[in-house]
């Protein structure tokens, strides 16, 4: 699934910016440096990783996201000091080397997976950095745009991509990417938490489902 990703990434970042969506760079660079140097080590890490053990890992990182979320969105503020929103004060050298470190994070995490890293990086960019929720989206979609290429290339490297597959959902991703980059826009940021809570919570219980399956004994 990293063709779609990078046609998502492409194709969101270009509707996020032609409508003046906010990017924060003093993130998204970092972030996009080390994600390229976490790309490879994903890709390794699907050679050699149980397939269950990253769900169940991914599995709990989204539990933790969605709950924070939709704690956020019923306005639950686990700790104000985190979703302060507030930039300047908050862009300190030391928040941009946080940045790089979980930018390697993210795409090692992202490319192992297969997945383009947005429910990490949002996360990520809301919870730690400080940035509000849209602007976080924006960022997102930023940082995706090289990572998701840059797994691409190397899961064809490797043989763990198909190029039929990767091309057809890539054709199907375009006019969601569209889609939902608009209402993103048009939703305000307490709507927009609650939404992405719901859906992290709603991957997180199939990434459960498919890893006990993947754990019940062959018949």
């Amino acid at each position: 699934v990293a063709a779609p990703n990078a046609v998502v990434a492409v194709i969101g970042s270009a509707v996020y910016a032609l409508h003046g969506g906010a990017v924060d760079l003093f993130f998204a660079v970092p972030m996009m440096l080390g994600g390229l140097a976490g790309v490879n080590l994903g890709v390794q890490l699907v050679s050699r990783a149980s397939p269950r053990i990253l769900r169940l890992i991914f599995a709990a990182v989204l539990l933790i996201v969605g709950v924070r979320m939709v704690l956020d969105a019923a306005g639950v503020s686990v700790d104000a000091l985190l979703s302060s929103g507030q930039s300047g004060p908050g862009h300190s050298v030391w928040l941009w080397c946080a940045a790089l470190v979980f930018g390697v994070i993210v795409g090692a995490w992202a490319s192992s997976l297969g997945l383009g890293g947005g429910l990490l990086t949002v996360p990520v960019l809301v919870m730690v950095l400080g940035t509000d929720l849209p602007t976080a989206l924006g960022t997102s979609l930023l940082v995706m745009l090289p990572n998701s290429l840059a797994s691409l290339v190397a899961h064809l490297r490797h043989g763990t991509a198909d190029p039929a597959v990767g091309t057809r959902l890539a054709l199907g991703a375009a006019p969601g990417a569209v889609v939902g980059v608009l209402v993103a826009l048009a939703v305000p940021s307490r709507v927009l938490s609650g939404i992405f809570g719901v859906f992290a919570l709603v991957m997180a219980l199939r990434q459960m489902k498919t890893s006990r399956e993947l754990s019940a004994p062959q018949q």
